[in-house]
């Protein structure tokens, strides 16, 4: 099999802070080859990534090194190859992935841009019922499931890699500060990885995926969302006219406003949680983080 360039850059996370936004504007520098697929999911356990995300396993690519590297198959020059995937930093739900990839790549760089864990651990609550239509209490919902706040656990998940890689290869961002000057933040991982800061970045000014008002949500687990996300189903639905895939969601959806009643109980309960954790990562990187309103108010 031939092996193409290795990716040496991985954008790794956190899920809901602007990854896709910032994995597309560094793909306009002509020496960063990044992925056309987001989210490949290589480095992850096959049977943690069927459990957790079913549609991402559904492509095939997941421990597959042939798939994976046809991924990066029109690389030529490029000095960094890479790929996104917010996965790699769902620990411990999504483990051992620091360790492959050192085992991959040992030259390996990290961009890792965190949000507010605050805004981050709800717009990921919202994100799930999305994808899974099984909306229940947000409180409830925090506390049976400590999946949600570990991702904003940003100090565990970078320590799981500073057991291989040194902080040298990593380049940390937010996504306040990506969002309020997205150029400058631009140009600094361009600086970063010693290539050309003055290039023009495309796609500057396109939409940064900000988030709707509202949700689609499933009125029934007919349509579940192992169901809908099977390649089966997808496969069909690219054959029905959209003004039939349109009645049908009309029929087994509802809208749901992105609206919690008790939000400032959320925050009673996620700031003490969420401030001890933002400590322990002020310490591992010497950052602060002003920016981030819901944790600091």
């Amino acid at each position: 099999m031939k092996i193409n360039k290795k990716p040496n850059l991985f954008i790794i996370g956190a899920m809901k802070s602007g990854t896709t936004y910032l994995h597309e504007l560094i793909s306009s520098h002509p020496d960063i080859f990044m992925s056309q697929i987001k989210e490949p999911c290589f480095f992850v356990r096959r049977e943690e990534l069927k459990k957790l995300a079913p549609q991402m396993w559904n492509n095939g690519i997941c421990g597959n090194l042939q798939k994976y590297m046809d991924l990066f198959k029109d690389v030529r020059q490029e000095k960094f190859v890479g790929e996104s995937t917010t996965l790699y930093t769902k620990y411990p739900t999504i483990s051992g992935v620091p360790k492959k990839i050192f085992n991959f790549n040992p030259e390996a760089r990290f961009i890792y841009i965190m949000r507010d864990p605050i805004e981050r651990t709800i717009s990921h609550y919202w994100h799930n019922i999305r994808v899974t239509s099984e909306m229940d209490d947000i409180i409830k919902t925090l506390t049976a499931e400590p999946h949600y706040q570990n991702v904003s656990y940003y100090a565990m998940q970078l320590k799981g890699y500073l057991k291989y890689f040194s902080l040298e290869h990593f380049y940390v961002c937010t996504f306040e500060k990506l969002i309020s000057n997205s150029e400058f933040v631009v140009r600094d991982i361009f600086n970063w990885l010693d290539v050309d800061t003055k290039v023009e970045i495309l796609g500057l000014n396109q939409p940064k995926n900000v988030a709707p008002d509202s949700i689609t949500v499933s009125k029934t687990n007919v349509l579940s969302y192992q169901v809908r996300m099977s390649p089966w189903a997808r496969k069909i639905m690219k054959y029905v006219p959209y003004r039939v895939q349109k009645l049908f969601t009309g029929i087994y959806s509802n809208s749901v406003e992105k609206k919690v009643s008790n939000i400032e109980t959320v925050f009673d309960y996620l700031r003490p949680i969420q401030k001890k954790q933002t400590e322990e990562l002020e310490k591992l990187l010497g950052m602060k983080f002003p920016e981030w309103s819901a944790l600091n108010s």
